[in-house]
């Protein structure tokens, strides 16, 4: 059985649906947590919407005790939704332009902390492709590991240690 804070527990029924550990391997739902609310809110990125997330989950998962863990992974998730809304100036996608000119008359925006995925994509595509392969050597690592500790000192070595070198 897994024995996870608070923070990693709500992802553990997505490692159930793939394959469960045995007792002597890593749990890796700590680092999966981490993984998945990082690149979920990378990918949903925009702050009104995680927002949203929060308080409807928050909500749901925390005070009304309904389905806790699946509720506070998507709470989570906002969060980083959120963080990465702001990163990338996106609220509500351009609602904030277009009701600032339509309603106002003035234009009113968010602008990106870090940087505008339509205008700068290339530094984007960077950042996410080096963020994956520290997930993949993080994993990797893992198992060199795990295989090393087992006495599989030839299948850490050759096998993982010669794919963490490509």
């Amino acid at each position: 059985l897994f024995k996870n804070n608070g923070f990693a527990r709500p992802v553990e029924e997505i490692t159930a649906t793939y394959a469960m550990p045995s007792k002597r391997d890593i749990d890796p739902n700590p680092i999966m947590a981490f993984f998945y609310y990082l690149f979920f809110g990378m990918m949903f990125s925009d702050a009104g919407y995680g927002i949203l997330m929060m308080l409807g989950t928050g909500y749901l998962g925390f005070v009304k005790k309904y389905k806790p863990n699946f509720m506070k992974m998507f709470f989570f998730c906002g969060i980083s939704t959120t963080f990465w809304g702001f990163m990338y100036g996106s609220f509500f996608g351009d609602l904030l332009y277009r009701f600032s000119i339509t309603f106002l008359g003035k234009q009113i925006s968010l602008s990106p902390i870090w940087v505008d995925p339509a205008k700068e994509p290339l530094t984007l595509l960077i950042f996410s492709v080096v963020l994956g392969l520290i997930q993949i050597v993080v994993g990797l690592g893992i198992s060199f590991y795990m295989n090393w500790k087992s006495g599989d000192k030839a299948d850490a070595v050759f096998d993982t240690g010669s794919w963490i070198l490509i």
